[in-house]
C-alpha cells in the first residue's frame, strides 16, 4: 500500500485485518429503498432487517470475505456465490437472498455496507449517527480505518458525533486516501500530489 504524501502518517503497518463499517450514499439509498419496498410488500421488514444486520456482522467478523467483496477485480459471479452461501447458511428469507443476488449481479456487492446502513436509516434504526467514506487504492484494515478516523476525520466532525465508516476502493487514486464526510471532502491521495507535480512540470516548459 502506498504511503501518504509527505507530512502525513503512513497507514501500511497499522494492521492487516480488514473490517467493514458502513455509510450511505445516493446509490446505496436507491438499493435500500428497493429492499424496503420488497420487505413491505412481503410484510417482512423485521426479518429483512435481521438478515441485513446478520450479514453486516458476518462481513465485519470475516476479513477475508470483506476484502473480497470490496475488491473491484473480483468477478460478480464469485461475489454472488459468496453471498448466496452466506445467506443459505444463515437461513435468510428468500426475498433477502434474491436481493443479495441482484446486488451482486449488478456489480454492487462492494456497496453492501452502505446499502445496509441506508436500509437501517430508512427504518429509523440509525437516527443521529453520522456517516463518512474513506476511499483508498486498496482495501484498508480495521486499524488503518481507525487511524484515518483518529487523525483526520475527527478534525472534520464535531466532538462526540458517532460515525459509521466504509472503505471504498479506487485504484485510480494511486495511494493515500480521500475522505468524504457530508459535504466536506479531503484529498490526501498520491494522485493529487502527482497531478500537482505534473502541473508544475508543464508550467516550467
Amino acid at each position: 500500500y502506498s504511503s501518504f504524501p509527505k507530512g502525513h502518517t503512513s497507514l501500511y503497518d497499522l494492521g492487516r485485518r480488514a473490517s467493514l463499517r458502513s455509510f450511505a450514499t445516493g446509490a446505496d439509498t436507491r438499493y435500500a429503498s428497493i429492499l424496503q419496498s420488497v420487505a413491505e410488500k412481503d410484510k417482512s421488514s423485521d426479518k429483512t432487517l435481521q438478515d441485513m444486520t446478520d450479514l453486516s456482522s458476518t462481513l465485519s467478523e470475516s476479513p477475508h470475505l470483506s476484502t473480497l467483496l470490496l475488491d473491484p477485480s473480483a468477478s460478480r459471479h464469485v461475489k454472488a456465490s459468496i453471498l448466496s452461501d452466506i445467506a443459505a447458511k444463515a437461513g435468510f428469507q428468500p426475498s433477502s437472498q434474491r436481493f443479495l443476488q441482484a446486488v451482486a449481479e449488478n456489480g454492487r456487492a462492494n456497496e453492501l455496507p452502505g446499502i445496509i446502513a441506508a436500509y437501517r436509516a430508512l427504518l429509523g434504526g440509525d437516527a443521529g449517527v453520522g456517516s463518512a467514506t474513506v476511499i483508498s487504492a486498496v482495501p484498508l484494515s480495521k486499524w488503518q480505518l481507525a487511524s484515518v478516523e483518529k487523525n483526520y476525520i475527527s478534525q472534520i466532525v464535531k466532538q462526540g458525533v458517532e460515525l459509521e465508516l466504509v472503505n471504498k476502493v479506487d485504484p485510480a487514486i494511486m495511494g493515500g486516501v480521500q475522505i468524504q464526510v457530508g459535504d466536506k471532502f479531503v484529498d490526501l491521495s498520491v494522485r493529487k500530489e502527482f497531478l500537482k507535480v505534473k502541473e508544475l512540470l508543464q508550467g516550467a516548459v
